[in-house]
């Protein structure tokens, strides 16, 4: 029997492909997206290592990662617009600069100043935390802080105000005179952990995730300053980034 179009439209026609062989052949048709010059358009998908660790040499506004559309421009950071915060008056191509802060890190690490200054710090947060200790003991032992025969507690369940003022004021000092003693701690475990493998760090760091790589630089870095380009266009130095050590 003859089939007229009628027929087909009063039918459901079976789908060619099955749900999930459509979505796997659309992620594949993404993954092989092409620029707009006809190529393959690697940077589909990009992740910027140094997203908030660079700064503008010029008004110190952070960069941002920038991947462009055309095929012909390189992935990079650029400093904000005026009306974003920034100047525009930095620009660096994301792989040089990635590649740079990745060596100066790990040069950082290997080298024996970082190491006498973990050392250094250690000892100062030691110290800190043996003032603290007795400062609180004589407290409790009923001492006046600061060296006093009168202690904190003048009887059995009296404060003596002098005394607690007196307390009052010194562990207010101390919280402010720097970051928490939990942080810098924290921190200070991290770089000594660095140090302990720092040498194995250089070759296994192309094989990194991002996440662990930016783990690294936070330990060692605060951010880098990206001074402005030499006036020999198409070339870059590792002296263009500037490192703020977090010590």
């Amino acid at each position: 029997m003859e089939q007229t179009p009628a027929d087909f439209g009063t039918r459901p026609v079976p789908p060619i492909l099955d749900r999930a062989t459509h979505e796997q052949l659309l992620a594949l048709r993404q993954s092989r997206r092409k620029s707009p010059g006809g190529r393959r358009d690697a940077n589909v998908g990009r992740q910027y290592l140094l997203t908030g660790f660079l700064r503008c040499w010029r008004c110190g506004s952070r960069l941002g990662g920038i991947t462009p559309g055309a095929s012909t421009v390189r992935p990079h950071y650029r400093c904000p617009s005026r009306g974003a915060g920034g100047c525009s008056g930095v620009v660096v191509h994301a792989s040089h600069a990635e590649q740079a802060a990745g060596d100066i890190v790990l040069t950082r690490i290997c080298a024996p100043e970082f190491a006498r200054s973990v050392d250094s710090r250690e000892t100062a947060l030691a110290q800190e935390e043996r003032a603290m200790t007795s400062l609180v003991a004589d407290a409790l032992m009923g001492r006046r802080p600061g060296g006093g025969s009168a202690g904190l507690w003048t009887d059995a369940a009296r404060i003596d105000a002098g005394a607690w003022e007196k307390l009052k004021e010194t562990l207010e000092a101390t919280a402010r005179s720097g970051p928490t003693e939990l942080a810098s701690q924290t921190l200070l475990a991290r770089q000594r952990r660095l140090c302990e493998v720092g040498q194995d760090l250089r070759p296994r760091w192309p094989g990194m995730d991002l996440e662990e790589q930016r783990a690294v630089i936070d330990s060692v870095v605060d951010h880098f300053v990206v001074q402005a380009a030499p006036r020999v266009r198409n070339r870059f130095t590792s002296q263009r980034l500037t490192p703020v050590w977090r010590s």
